[in-house]
């Protein structure tokens, strides 16, 4: 699985404009929250917000995203970390409106004190390595070690940050991660395309 997030690195209609081309099976698109309607398939959110009234404004609900036909979300990454409690809080709503959870990690710890709350993904990022160009998986012992935790559990681990070319998707594989996070080497480059078109064939 590949994850490609777009952040805002596309604006207005370029951003279905290219969600289109980019459509595989094996890609899983995390787009703002205004684009979301307009691409249908393997798409989720950027974030969601844990609200607990209907009398309230400017919050991106679970309700509200299942109901539109998302199929997930991404939450908690480095851009958009939430409070511990809030966190645990959000991956139960969307549970209960069967929102997937992408629930990024920035740290071991981090990422096992999640595992309580049962998130379909973990995703574990190092934010010092997000748009470096200088892959997680230049860390293989670290990366062991955050897939250790995944022995006996349906979460599954995936991993991100700096990851820019294929040979960073078939390292990750080798090293047990069921997927990756990508963002700028995919939407913010000229070859952007031609990458995620070899990053999905590979089968995990």
């Amino acid at each position: 699985m590949i994850v490609v997030n777009f952040k805002n690195y596309l604006k207005g209609k370029s951003v279905k404009v290219f969600a289109e081309k980019l459509k595989h099976k094996n890609l899983v698109l995390a787009l703002p929250a205004i684009n979301l309607l307009q691409v249908k398939g393997n798409v989720i959110a950027q974030h969601v917000d844990y609200c607990e009234n209907e009398k309230s404004t400017g919050y991106v609900t679970a309700e509200s995203l299942s109901a539109a036909g998302v199929k997930g979300t991404l939450i908690n990454h480095a851009e958009h970390k939430l409070d511990p409690k809030m966190l645990g809080k959000t991956i139960k709503q969307c549970k209960m409106f069967k929102l997937k959870t992408f629930v990024c990690a920035d740290s071991i710890s981090e990422a096992r004190k999640l595992l309580k709350h049962k998130p379909e993904y973990i995703a574990y990022e190092v934010p010092e390595l997000i748009s470096t160009g200088k892959s997680i998986t230049n860390y293989p012992e670290s990366v062991k070690k955050f897939i250790k935790l995944f022995k006996g559990v349906n979460t599954k681990p995936l991993i991100g940050a700096g990851i820019t070319k294929l040979d960073d998707v078939l390292e990750a594989k080798r090293l047990g991660a069921k997927g990756v996070l990508v963002a700028s080497a995919i939407v913010n480059s000229k070859n952007g395309l031609t990458l995620a078109k070899k990053m999905a064939g590979v089968k995990w």
